[in-house]
């Protein structure tokens, strides 16, 4: 599945044009954080402006504008500390490198018949995830943290549908001649998840298509800006619909079709910031150095086996009680860093950014480090946006192990296959 090696490709003699064109590229790590940032930040504004015209969302749009400025303020340091860690290298007088590189220079994944055999294997097995979850009612109901949205079926239906990301990410970047096929069908697959209101799988593969299409110069930055909060609105508002029909939510009224269009960017863009606009409204939540000892306290807690403590949600005790900041699910990165470290919070968005140009310079020399830089980029930045700190540290680290895994597995089937036409020759 996934092609290790290291050598560098053959040499070849770039132009000026080329070198230019490089030097006026934005890594792709770049252009879809500020992308998730301006898609959490717009909305807001725009709700706030405009929001009782459109939909009635209860007292989130009376917040002072006085907070509205604390969060502008918050984005644009979150934003500077990335763009500082993403350009470290440059901005200390670091050589970059002797050779030139390319945005599609990106090393290719090795699709051959192991590989879409193991792939087959585990749609095979995401499809009884969730058909395993049916008797939970998620397909016939719909709550935000709501009770059968935990459990050990649901945590290993959604970890199955993280690495169908994983496996997506694996067909689109490789050199097969049907890799876009493969990527519409494990991506149309995933979607099952919008029958239980699950959207952000469906989003994140988006994402993935869109920096495919970025590394392989079929967009520019210019045109990710141009279309890209109308194409996210679009996929919210279809992926919605499908909860919509499912629930037979009514309609009658002209009010209610304006809810009806506006949930997603209710929900996904402005609701999930309750928890920001909670942290800094509500007092004895912010502390300068923060609360580092319950993020890691929540870290250790949330990597251990369910099987080993089924109860292991009872184990923990926050000092901030994070789920009445975020009564409707999800939690703001930008509020979790500020509750988590306080005054320092900008730093795990400055070690983030090192991180991605570490990986980004990475996936140069191997097509390992390109799966882990595009789940990176597309998926754990956009989680952290979305969810916080602690769910896509130990979703990153669940992938990592499902890669090596697949590495071994890949291996033992190759070895087969290579032993079959030896023992035929001997016989």
């Amino acid at each position: 599945m996934i092609y290790l090696s290291t050598k560098p490709k053959s040499r070849r003699v770039f132009s000026q044009s080329e070198r230019n064109l490089e030097q006026r590229s934005v890594p792709p790590h770049v252009v879809l954080f500020l992308i998730y940032n301006a898609l959490y930040f717009v909305p807001l504004i725009v709700s706030f402006m405009l929001g009782p015209r459109l939909v009635d969302v209860g007292d989130l749009l009376s917040i002072p504008p006085k907070t509205i400025g604390e969060i502008f303020v918050i984005y644009i340091i979150g934003i500077c500390a990335f763009l500082v860690g993403s350009d470290w290298r440059r901005l200390l007088g670091r050589p970059i490198g002797k050779r030139s590189y390319t945005l599609t220079n990106l090393r290719k994944v090795r699709f051959d018949t192991a590989s879409k055999l193991l792939v087959i294997l585990f749609c095979v097995i995401f499809c009884i995830s969730k058909i395993l979850i049916i008797p939970l009612g998620v397909y016939s109901s719909y709550g935000v943290g709501a009770e059968f949205m935990s459990g050990s079926m649901w945590s290993f239906s959604i970890i199955c549908s993280e690495l169908l990301v994983v496996l997506s990410i694996v067909a689109l970047f490789s050199a097969d001649k049907y890799n876009v096929r493969w990527f519409i069908f494990l991506l149309a697959l995933n979607g099952i998840n919008l029958l239980h209101g699950t959207r952000f799988f469906f989003i994140i593969g988006c994402f993935v298509g869109i920096v495919y299409a970025y590394t392989r110069r079929l967009i520019r930055f210019r045109s990710i800006i141009a279309i890209g909060l109308p194409a996210f609105f679009a996929v919210l508002i279809l992926s919605y619909s499908v909860f919509l029909h499912r629930s037979h939510a009514s309609s009658d009224s002209q009010q209610a079709m304006a809810a009806s269009v506006f949930s997603p960017l209710i929900f996904e863009s402005v609701f999930s910031q309750i928890s920001l606009i909670n942290t800094l409204t509500m007092p004895g939540i912010l502390s300068f150095t923060g609360h580092a000892f319950d993020f890691l306290s929540s870290l250790i807690t949330i990597n251990i086996p369910r099987f080993l403590i089924p109860d292991k949600d009872t184990l923990f005790h926050p000092s901030v009680d994070l789920t009445s900041l975020s009564p409707l699910g999800a939690f703001n990165g930008y509020a979790y860093g500020l509750i988590a470290f306080g005054v320092c919070f900008p730093l795990y968005y400055l070690l983030c950014g090192m991180v991605a140009d570490w990986l980004y310079k990475m996936s140069r020399l191997s097509s390992l480090w390109t799966i882990i830089y595009i789940y990176f980029t597309a998926g754990f930045m956009f989680r952290t946006m979305r969810d916080g700190y602690v769910i896509p540290i130990k979703l990153l680290g669940n992938v990592l192990e499902f890669i090596a895994v697949a590495i071994w597995l890949h291996w033992l089937l190759s070895a087969q296959q290579t032993q079959r036409p030896a023992m035929g020759r001997n016989q």
